[in-house]
């Protein structure tokens, strides 16, 4: 269409769709997982048990070395601004390739997709600074099609492909999907030094996860090793439906339709666009991949994102094709569906009443998946106030510390713990406590576990277990918070007293001599 700047629309559709993120960032509070990811730029390291460094990096600049952490919307930015670069660059890329028009429609797809407005867009997750080193890869790809001569667009290339590694591990899959492409259309590119000096770029950007394994008896890539095992009963695990429905949502199923119908389409073309054919080589044996390990072990909805994300722009071609208006129906329906996730997402968690969890005495709200974002922060406050109280009844000490046994303790330390300035220790193996295997070893030096606190939320009753008696040999509850959402009461968290402890008097007691594997 003739006269129309989509430039200056892509930048409109950033600025308003980051001015909405950004809202909903800011009225949500932390998940366990995000606050888990907050742990990790409490300690800067190389590499982590579970993930990459990337998103310590990423929490740390956004919040300024820290400053802000106490802002759920200040952790969360760097999520915000990965997605605004990454309509941008996803744009550039197929307007490129194609026409500005295209590019356009590939930046509403974009910020459409449930992964990448929200999971990658909007959560604190390795995913969002992934999301960021993925389409800036592609566009940089993109660049290389059209001049190959360009060592700076190589030596960025190089540079972004690892930082996407150093996101988080799925970025093997755009650089084997790259040298697949390269194998079967670009051979003329092995010829290149260019091309070596890229690979070698991005090996040297990546080799720190590898040297940190090599220092940690390969801890991480043992871990992740039996969350791919497909000798696990499939009887245990969530059905293929259902995890192919959750696949299916995360992309927006108005999204999905589009990029099925594409890459039909785009089969039945004689003369294959390049770059869309190394979008195909990226995204298919991705999700491939997936799909098979989901007949044996579940899998997580967002783990195929970066896939549907590289399948966007074969969807805006095929959709350019299909319609010559600003805003087709199918990209206005996706549009909607992405508004009612985006909004109604933060209405039903604070406005839900009471919950629609497990109402059972100890188990209150179980299963409410909403709770995991409301309440923490008031219960956190009523916390440090009975705290208080309970060091002038001289029930605790000033130095009492909170335990927790898994990695999720991270969610009680940043609502709870860091409010009332007491450190936590996890305790148990390491597949379980995670990142607290590592902090451990520092905050033991200051810290006696002869009497402890413990904060369950009823949330979690279950996943815990009796941990406390495998440490402690009593458990006294000290008072129950209660938490109430419009007028009903929707959760619990439970605050005990440990005493007795039984593990061996040294402050290096509760750090795994060996990490258990078994799950």
């Amino acid at each position: 269409m003739r006269g129309v700047d989509y430039r200056k629309r892509t930048w409109i559709l950033i600025a308003v769709f980051s001015f909405l993120r950004l809202i909903t960032a800011s009225v949500l509070e932390l998940g366990n997982d995000e606050s888990y990811y907050w742990l990790y730029s409490q300690q800067l390291q190389w590499n982590y048990f579970d993930h990459p460094p990337l998103i310590a990096v990423w929490v740390r600049i956004f919040t300024l070395n820290g400053l802000l952490h106490d802002y759920e919307a200040a952790i969360r930015f760097g999520s915000v601004v990965s997605c605004a670069f990454s309509t941008w660059f996803i744009f550039r890329a197929v307007s490129l390739l194609r026409d500005e028009r295209t590019g356009w429609l590939a930046a509403c797809l974009l910020n459409t997709s449930l992964y990448a407005g929200i999971v990658a867009g909007l959560m604190v997750m390795p995913d969002s600074p992934q999301l960021f080193f993925w389409t800036l890869s592609l566009w940089l790809i993109a660049r290389l099609l059209k001049n190959d001569e360009n060592r700076w667009t190589w030596i960025l290339f190089g540079c972004s492909a690892g930082l996407t590694i150093m996101s988080k591990v799925h970025g093997i899959f755009l650089i084997s999907g790259f040298v697949l492409f390269v194998l079967y259309r670009k051979r003329q590119w092995l010829h290149k030094p260019l091309f070596y000096i890229a690979g070698l770029l991005t090996t040297l950007i990546s080799l720190p996860i590898l040297i940190w394994n090599m220092q940690h008896d390969f801890v991480s890539l043992r871990y992740h090793s039996t969350r791919v095992d497909i000798t696990t009963d499939p009887s245990v695990k969530d059905s293929f439906l259902y995890e192919t429905l959750t696949q299916v949502l995360i992309s927006n199923p108005v999204n999905f339709i589009l990029m099925v119908l594409a890459i039909v389409w785009l089969l039945r073309q004689k003369n294959q666009d390049e770059f869309l054919l190394l979008c195909r080589f990226i995204a298919i044996p991705f999700i491939i991949l997936v799909v098979f390990l989901s007949f044996f072990r579940d899998i997580w909805f967002h783990w195929t994102g970066p896939a549907f994300v590289t399948l966007i722009p074969i969807a805006a071609v095929y959709l350019s094709r299909q319609s010559r208006k600003i805003f087709p129906f199918s990209l206005r329906l996706s549009m909607a569906l992405f508004a009612i996730c985006l909004f109604g997402w933060p209405f039903l968690v604070h406005y839900y009443p009471g919950t629609y969890g497990e109402k059972k005495p100890g188990m209150f709200g179980k299963g409410d998946v909403t709770l995991d974002r409301f309440g923490w922060e008031k219960s956190g406050d009523y916390f440090v106030t009975e705290y208080k109280r309970a060091i002038a009844n001289r029930i605790i000490t000033p130095e009492t510390p909170v335990v927790c046994p898994t990695w999720w303790g991270a969610h009680i330390e940043y609502y709870f713990a860091r409010k009332a300035g007491v450190p936590v220790i996890g305790l148990g193996d390491t597949l379980r406590i995670g990142q607290y295997g590592w902090l451990n070893e520092k905050r033991l030096e200051d810290t006696d576990l002869d009497t402890a606190i413990w904060i369950e939320p009823s949330i979690e009753q279950g996943k815990a277990g009796q941990f406390y008696k495998e440490h402690y040999n009593r458990n006294d509850r000290l008072f129950t918070l209660v938490v109430y959402r419009n007028g009903k009461v929707a959760s619990h968290f439970y605050v005990s007293r440990l005493t007795g402890w039984k593990g061996n008097k040294s402050r290096q007691s509760s750090i795994p001599a060996e990490i258990a594997y078994k799950r």
